[in-house]
């Protein structure tokens, strides 16, 4: 069933390229052959964390993230969680942080603002 199912498509091969490349835990596929049914199980962290969110350290993430924000200011969750490849909630999470400790500010509208490091 595998076999069909790449020759329809790369998207399984590049996943599994993609998280090789970055070093993350390899992708599972499960076959269930009676329900004609593939699952593929995808984890987000990497081969060597011990529970991290990809990051060794939330304060590193933090850290990170902000470095990011001055160097690409004025952009959005969904840029940062892309650069960073973290995902948006764990980036939303991060900006709150930044923002409580008056750290980073989003200027312009709801629409076509961004964030950007506080002076």
């Amino acid at each position: 069933m595998i076999d069909i199912g790449e020759r329809a498509g790369s998207g399984i091969f590049n996943l599994v390229t993609v998280w090789e490349q970055i070093g993350w835990n390899k992708p599972v596929l499960i076959e269930n052959l009676e329900a004609e049914r593939t699952t593929l199980l995808v984890p987000v962290e990497r081969e060597d964390d011990s529970g991290s969110e990809g990051i060794n350290s939330e304060g590193e993430g933090i850290n990170l993230l902000l470095e990011t924000i001055i160097q690409h200011s004025g952009r959005r969750v969904n840029f940062y969680s892309k650069k960073l490849q973290v995902p948006i909630k764990t980036i939303e999470r991060w900006i709150k942080k930044l923002r409580d400790n008056g750290e980073i500010e989003f200027r312009g509208s709801k629409k076509s603002g961004g964030y950007w490091k506080t002076i």
